[in-house]
């Protein structure tokens, strides 16, 4: 059976185009898909964008050492922040710097905006090693944030 009909309406098939067949499908078998780089195509961010809460200002409590991937060259720091606006609807949160970086003293209790994120697939790793993706959570790696001074919002 044909997949033409589950095909992005931007997108054309051209293998009945002057009788061209394609080399490579555009869209692999849902057998054959990677979630994680369907996850990361700006599509699907967007989408997952209009379904899951993100905090507009946070409270930074604690901080780890940046971590330089020397392979990738980028730079990560996990973050546990605080969010809401009464201790009654408070909520903890753990996000991910990413080519950002805040001083682990410096930030403490002070707030951010979030600026621009992406979500990524938290990966399981409870036997100590890479073992799949977790079945629940995304990774929140925010990639731009700024300091609110005063008391914004």
């Amino acid at each position: 059976m044909s997949n033409e009909n589950s095909r992005p309406a931007n997108q054309t098939d051209n293998s009945t185009i002057k009788g061209n067949i394609p080399a490579v499908d555009m869209f692999p078998d849902c057998s054959k898909v990677s979630i994680k780089e369907l996850f990361a195509k700006p599509e699907m961010q967007e989408a997952a964008r209009r379904y899951i809460n993100i905090p507009k200002v946070v409270i930074v409590k604690k901080l780890k050492n940046p971590f330089e991937n020397k392979e990738t060259k980028t730079i990560t720091q996990k973050v546990e922040v605080m969010s809401g606006t009464t201790i009654e609807d408070a909520v903890s949160h753990e996000l991910t710097l990413l080519d950002t970086t805040l001083d682990p003293v410096a930030a403490v209790n002070k707030k951010y905006r979030i600026i621009d994120y992406t979500f990524t697939l938290t990966a399981d790793m409870s036997t100590g090693k890479f073992s799949g993706y977790a079945a629940k959570g995304l990774k929140l790696m925010v990639t731009r944030l700024e300091e609110v001074k005063g008391g914004g919002k």
